[in-house]
């Protein structure tokens, strides 16, 4: 929304020029108008030097407060770039307990759709406040364009959820043994962020 603060003249009707119209004493200020725009999220800092966004959903900074990880597990999320491109961060909305966490990277298993094989990972620390975190991968990692591929984020049980009220819907898997099995596809409006190498 827009905010248009209107210049007022201050019109002095002591005295009319010929054709009647009221005269204007010059000698009064009169401000400029002003346009004030509303706040708006800021573009997100770049969490790795020389790096650009690359894929994002819901990317904004609203969640659902208070929507807490039940057990320690990992939360897989599918993604394509439209692009190949070399992976080197991952972000997620998060915070409310401390930690080590992890992001990692897997290709997807013909015919299940799962997770498969992992190409790249990263370690990170989980702070109390709520807002963006993750973790640069070890060594950047190419994603091949238009392909299905997975990021899973070792979430802490009590962790906040990375999901927005509303906004696009995000497939994910989630596993409760590091991996080595993932439950059926589901869909939420989850957040996150990726960052590549221009």
């Amino acid at each position: 929304m827009r905010w248009v603060w209107l210049t007022t003249l201050l019109l002095v009707a002591a005295g009319c020029g010929d054709d009647g119209a009221p005269a204007v004493d010059a000698s009064l200020p009169v401000p400029d108008a002003r346009v004030t725009d509303a706040p708006v999220d800021a573009p997100p800092p770049l969490p790795c030097s020389g790096c650009e966004l690359c894929a994002e959903q819901n990317a904004g900074n609203e969640f659902v407060d208070d929507q807490a990880i039940s057990g320690d597990e990992l939360i897989a999320m599918k993604f394509r770039l439209n692009l190949t491109r070399n992976v080197r961060y991952i972000q997620v909305f998060t915070g409310e307990v401390n930690g080590a966490s992890t992001m990692r990277i897997y290709t997807t298993a013909a015919g299940t759709g799962e997770p498969d094989t992992q190409i790249g990972f990263g370690n990170f620390n989980m702070g109390v406040a709520n807002g963006w975190q993750g973790a640069a991968m070890d060594t950047p990692v190419s994603v091949a364009a238009n392909t299905d591929h997975w990021f899973a984020w070792f979430a802490l049980d009590g962790a906040q959820a990375s999901r927005a009220p509303m906004g696009m819907a995000v497939n994910f898997r989630e596993s409760t043994d590091d991996g080595a099995s993932w439950t059926a596809e589901s869909a939420a409006t989850l957040k996150y962020r990726i960052y590549c190498d221009p």
